[in-house]
This record gives structure tokens, C-alpha cells and sequence, in this order.
């Protein structure tokens, strides 16, 4: 009956890792943590048509221990409802790149966290005195990223040594939040964005 991590902690969806030309679609996933969290050694990718809800991320590609190449995802059509975040890519002080990363038609209602994110630090904060070992982030896209939120609209934060570039954003409408987007070390162009994020 409960919902979230902490009703049911560790509990990912469609978890790949180190997986080449794979395809996940056409189902549902209710869980406490990421609904379908991409590790690093994976490429080409295709994600389409899923429904999340009650866990953490819908669509995030990872960065972990053993660090590595994460590339060429497509999260095509994802629904996330009641989950904390949206769309995001995370480490936790883990080298590694993400590279080539899209997320399409995303829609979602009542996420409790950043809704759209990229954070190198992950939930470690204050950040590092050192930036050796985190991950480098670019060329990322966000088309059609529509829904609404209770808490704050998203997070790009990335490390001055290794910053995220190429960054894309078109047609994106959150609704629900009273603060902007907050930004370290991210460049990237964008239209027809609400509220607008606060790339370089």
C-alpha cells in the first residue's frame, strides 16, 4: 500500500547494465528506487513506452563503482507518476562518461524532487574538495519534457574540471514550482522552456 524508497528500498525496475542494442518497452513498473536505471558499459539503447511510478528516477542512466562509458540512450514516450524524479542522470563521485543521451516525451505528475537533473555529485554534499574521479556528462537532450512537481524544477550540477556540455532542451513545461533551476558548471542552448534552465 505504501509508495516510495522507503517502503520499498533497492527495488529497481529494468536494471541494464553493461548491455549493448537492447530494447525495454510497453510496461509497467511500481517500485521504491529507479524504475529503469541504464549502468555504465551499456550503448545503444532504447527505452519507449513505459509507466513508472511511486520510485525514484523514471529514465536515469547511472555512473557507479566500476565507472566506464555510458552512450547512446533514447527514453522515448515515458509516463512517471508520483515518482521523485523525472528524468536524470546520477554518480556518486565515480569516473565514468555519459555521453549521447536523450530524453523524449516525458511526461509526469506529482514528482517530490527535481523533476529533470544531472548531478555528478549525487547525494554527496558538501561537494568534494576534490573533483578527480567524477564523471563527464555531454551532449545531452530534452525534447517535450511536460508535467508538474511539487518541489523545485530540476539540478545541473557538474564539476568545473569535467563540466556538462552540449546540452539541448525544446518544449519543456513544468508546472507546480516556486524555484528556478539550479545550475554548476552546465552549457547548453534551449527554446520554449518553462521555467527556463540556467545553462551558460
Amino acid at each position: 500500500a505504501g509508495c516510495g524508497y522507503n517502503h520499498a528500498p533497492n527495488t529497481d525496475g529494468v536494471h541494464l547494465w553493461s548491455v549493448r542494442n537492447a530494447y525495454v518497452g510497453n510496461s509497467r513498473v511500481r517500485n521504491g528506487d529507479d524504475c529503469i536505471p541504464i549502468r555504465d558499459g551499456s550503448s545503444n539503447i532504447l527505452v519507449e513506452n513505459m509507466y513508472c511510478s511511486c520510485g525514484q528516477n523514471a529514465g536515469v542512466p547511472v555512473i557507479w563503482k566500476e565507472g566506464g562509458t555510458l552512450q547512446n540512450v533514447l527514453f522515448r514516450n515515458i509516463t512517471a507518476v508520483g515518482t521523485l524524479h523525472a528524468a536524470g542522470i546520477k554518480s556518486k563521485k565515480f569516473n565514468g562518461v555519459v555521453r549521447n543521451v536523450t530524453f523524449e516525451d516525458i511526461n509526469f505528475a506529482g514528482v517530490r524532487g527535481a523533476a529533470v537533473y544531472i548531478n555528478v555529485f549525487n547525494e554527496d554534499v558538501p561537494h568534494p574538495e576534490s573533483e578527480v574521479g567524477l564523471m563527464h556528462v555531454y551532449n545531452v537532450t530534452y525534447k517535450n519534457i511536460r508535467g508538474t512537481a511539487t518541489s523545485d524544477p530540476g539540478k545541473f550540477m557538474c564539476g568545473a574540471a569535467k563540466p556538462c556540455t552540449g546540452l539541448y532542451m525544446q518544449g519543456l513545461n513544468i508546472s507546480g514550482v516556486s524555484e528556478p533551476f539550479q545550475c554548476e558548471n552546465a552549457y547548453g542552448v534551449y527554446k520554449d522552456a518553462t521555467p527556463p534552465p540556467c545553462w551558460k
